[in-house]
């Protein structure tokens, strides 16, 4: 459950709570694609790469997650520990993949004007949306 976000790129992204962003339509290239997060650092990271390809998850230069993308190249890891807020750098690694996204993972302020915020930053477009059952979610998203 979650929302379905138009990018003024055109893109869309599926926004899901408790679980990472999935880019709709077409194939984005090998990389990050988004990263989520809440306010108690709960950390889901999103990308593509070479499908049942093994990647593993960096953040501020430790390895902190593995998995393997699933047979179209869809891959979404969470984070075993929590993530401080701040600047961060979250490196996507496998075969033939070396991709990185910069972002902040501030806490959103408070939603007052409605249940989701879209705002430029430094890692591409962070989205501060209201979950379904209440609580605040935030994601980048790589444009």
């Amino acid at each position: 459950e979650g929302y379905v976000l138009l990018a003024p790129s055109g893109q869309g992204w599926l926004l899901r709570a408790g679980a990472g962003a999935l880019r709709l339509g077409g194939s984005a290239a090998p990389g990050v694609t988004a990263v989520d997060f809440d306010r108690q650092g709960a950390v889901v990271v999103s990308g593509r790469a070479a499908p049942k390809g093994g990647v593993s998850v960096w953040i501020d230069g430790r390895r902190v997650a593995e998995g393997r993308a699933d047979e179209a190249g869809q891959v979404s890891l969470a984070l075993t520990e929590p993530l401080g807020p701040g600047a961060h750098d979250v490196k996507l690694f496998g075969d033939g993949l070396d991709a990185r996204l910069r972002f902040d993972a501030g806490a959103a302020a408070p939603l007052t004007t409605g249940p989701f915020r879209v705002q430029a930053s430094s890692g591409g477009l962070r989205v501060d949306w209201m979950t379904p059952g209440g609580g605040v979610q935030s994601t980048i998203l790589a444009l």
